[in-house]
């Protein structure tokens, strides 16, 4: 029973953590100032030499996003970010506004994502979600993809 009150009490405290996040406003994506607080927005960090990202950002390619606008962020070697977007056929905006971001959305080793709403954030997705058919069915929920 105390270990359900404690996993309860966790998610109550990260949605209330997520729910507060500020986001970043103007961000950089692809050379360019570009707001991130209206409409469906999706950002991906990812690091372009990290195998696990690479088998995220192909399955995310698959994906149907209708007018979800999804925005790639390089943790790392950000030289490498169109290659990977190329070798993965994710093809997406680029942000390089890497630092801005990752003070925002906290967050140890990528892939992680970030759903957003109108600037709030829905969800997010740590390593561990992007294990196909994850994160989809949740992204469907959310009305981020068909």
């Amino acid at each position: 029973v105390a270990l359900v009150v404690l996993a309860g009490v966790s998610f109550g405290v990260n949605a209330a953590e997520r729910s507060s996040v500020q986001v970043p406003n103007p961000v950089l994506v692809d050379g360019k100032p570009a707001d991130l607080a209206s409409g469906k927005v999706f950002l991906y960090f990812y690091n372009p030499e990290c195998s696990h990202c690479v088998e995220a950002a192909r399955f995310l390619s698959k994906l149907h996003w209708g007018d979800t606008r999804i925005v790639g962020i390089p943790t790392n070697d950000p030289q490498f970010a169109k290659d990977f977007m190329d070798d993965t056929h994710f093809h997406v905006s680029t942000s390089s506004d890497v630092e801005k971001l990752r003070k925002a959305f906290t967050f140890i080793d990528p892939p992680f994502g970030v759903a957003l709403l109108d600037g709030r954030v829905k969800a997010t997705f740590g390593p561990a979600q992007f294990q196909e058919p994850s994160p989809e069915p949740q992204l469907k929920t959310l009305g981020l993809v068909q």
